[in-house]
């Protein structure tokens, strides 16, 4: 009789990243962040002076950013109620559902 063929796919002992361990990107962005963290701090007041001065000048953008910041961004609010007061049915169907021409039923 034939061996039994090795697992090619799921849960395996011993397999996967180490539980704490982060990913490869995870750590690049980490260091990039801290690179930049590095480069921008002695510059941060004048880096704010400026943005200040656009917004000042009617840069919309520039306000936006500095309001933000500030006070973080707005809230916002989605009205999920019919006109006659009862709650919208709402129907959450995968892309690729719609995309093979399943319907949500």
């Amino acid at each position: 009789m034939a061996e039994p063929t090795k697992k090619k796919g799921g849960k395996r002992p011993g397999a996967g990243r180490p539980v704490g361990t982060l990913a490869s990107a995870t750590l690049q962005t980490q260091k990039q962040r801290e690179l930049l963290v590095k480069l921008l701090a002695p510059r941060v007041e004048k880096i704010f002076e400026a943005l200040a001065l656009k917004a000042e000048q009617g840069d919309v953008a520039a306000a936006k950013e500095l309001f933000d910041r500030a006070w973080g961004k707005a809230t916002q609010s989605v009205d999920l109620s019919n006109k006659d007061g009862t709650l919208k049915t709402i129907i959450i169907q995968k892309a690729s559902d719609h995309r093979n021409g399943k319907s949500a039923s």
